[in-house]
């Protein structure tokens, strides 16, 4: 009977220590970076108008695979520049602005947010540029 209070101390010191102990769990980590940048010129007459017209599209997508956690983010502006400006046209609203996603892997409906959540000012600035770097 002596010995059970030691005992007990002893058994509740080992589970302690069993419970604190680090569990390994292998988490598979991956980072997928890709990205273009294509331009077109274009100049000439148009009804005796000389006219310049310039496209540039910037890609770029990102996917991160953390364990269980995934999401896909993809980025795109396009830029048109038209000197002049055709008879009765008006510009795009979103000539030049950078749209953004961020969306888990298994959704199908992208979510749309701000480029800094979804890249790194490095990220875009290489897109931006098409360099590629690590």
């Amino acid at each position: 009977m002596q010995f059970l209070p030691f005992f007990v101390l002893v058994l509740s010191i080992a589970f302690v220590l069993v419970a604190a102990a680090p569990t390994s769990q292998s988490e598979s980590k991956s980072n997928s970076f890709s990205h273009s940048k294509i331009c077109e010129d274009n100049s000439g007459l148009n009804n005796n108008v000389k006219f310049e017209k310039s496209s540039c599209t910037a890609e770029g997508t990102l996917t991160v695979s953390n364990g269980e956690v995934c999401t896909v983010s993809t980025y795109k502006r396009k830029t048109v520049t038209e000197i002049p400006l055709p008879v009765g046209a008006t510009e795009d609203p979103l000539n030049g602005v950078a749209q953004c996603t961020k969306t888990p892997c298994d959704v199908k409906e992208a979510i749309t947010v701000d480029c800094s959540v979804a890249f790194t000012e490095k990220q875009i600035s290489d897109i931006l540029t098409d360099t590629h770097s690590d």
